[in-house]
């Protein structure tokens, strides 16, 4: 039987502890009961007096209570994840994150590291109607790797707790912290670019690559080439293919003055950094063009990257 949960707050009570604008939805939770409610968290015990840890372990049934849940796009959520400050002990007026809030925390950090070194590949998805989606994906590979598995092996269950009974929840929590990555470093790239006016014309792959919106008009033929030669990449990256030659035009410090502002080129090939050009004039280059493109002379092929 599903119940309410007694102490579950309004969607619009998340709205304003997290981000307005979100959807509100519900959701059924299997939880730990403990008399007449879920059993309170870690968290709980902690900030309320009177609820102290138990001296002795006790088997707790579950029991399956519904919540209201506010669903946030991407940009949104990794403003509010990243926004997340340090609890003031004692001060019970604060909402208090719990496990698994700080381990979302944790990941829009890692997407936005991820970013900040380059570790993205562009994608794309189908989105029926004539239509797809250019997004950003995670390129995880070595220590980044580790790092992930281990987060998934330490999810807490609060993750996992709207599956049902008979779901591998390993599997699932994988495939869930993998996608929540792909979404996070998506917005982590994109706002790293300049809002640029949508023009008249029909959106390229290019631009719902850089721009707010992440659809573009395309054809199942085209779409089908397109998504083929960014999984050769993609897959190439993974496997830890050898650079041939990668060129990356560096902008100077947003805080340096203009005058003294030096722009950088660096070329690398699989034997490490050639050398770099400086000057001191920017290049011109179309309004709306992103910067730090990426270019292959070997294939002749060039992807934008989300490092700026």
């Amino acid at each position: 039987m599903t119940q309410v949960h007694p102490f579950a707050v309004s969607a619009l009570a998340l709205a304003a502890a997290t981000a307005p604008g979100g959807t509100p939805g519900t959701a059924v939770l299997t939880l730990l009961t403990q008399g007449r409610g879920p059993a309170a968290s870690t968290e709980v015990r902690r900030t309320h007096v009177g609820l102290q840890p138990a001296e002795s372990v006790e088997v707790l049934p579950a029991g399956r209570w519904e919540i209201a849940t506010l669903a946030l796009d991407s940009q949104a959520a990794l403003g509010f994840l990243l926004g997340l400050g340090e609890e003031r002990d004692g001060d019970r007026e604060q909402p208090v994150a719990g496990a698994d809030l700080r381990m979302l925390h944790a990941l829009a950090r890692f997407a936005v590291d991820l970013v900040g070194r380059g570790r993205v590949l562009p994608a794309v998805r189908g989105a029926g109607d004539g239509r797809a989606m250019a997004v950003w994906t995670a390129v995880v590979t070595g220590a980044d790797a580790v790092w992930l598995r281990t987060v998934a092996t330490g999810l807490p269950g609060s993750i996992t707790a709207a599956l049902p009974a008979v779901a591998d929840r390993g599997a699932v929590a994988l495939q869930a912290l993998a996608a929540a990555t792909d979404a996070l470093v998506d917005a982590a790239v994109r706002s790293r670019f300049r809002p640029v006016p949508r023009r008249r014309g029909a959106a390229s792959f290019r631009s719902a690559l850089t721009g707010s919106d992440a659809y573009f008009a395309t054809s199942p033929v085209a779409l089908a080439a397109l998504d083929e030669a960014l999984g050769d990449w993609q897959r190439e990256i993974a496997a830890g293919g050898a650079v041939r030659a990668c060129f990356r035009l560096v902008e100077p410090d947003e805080t340096a003055d203009e005058e003294a502002a030096t722009w950088r080129v660096d070329a690398w090939t699989g034997q490490g950094r050639l050398r770099a050009v400086r000057w001191g004039r920017p290049p011109r280059r179309p309004a709306g063009q992103p910067p730090a493109p990426l270019v292959s002379p070997a294939d002749g092929r060039s992807g934008p990257t989300g490092s700026g």
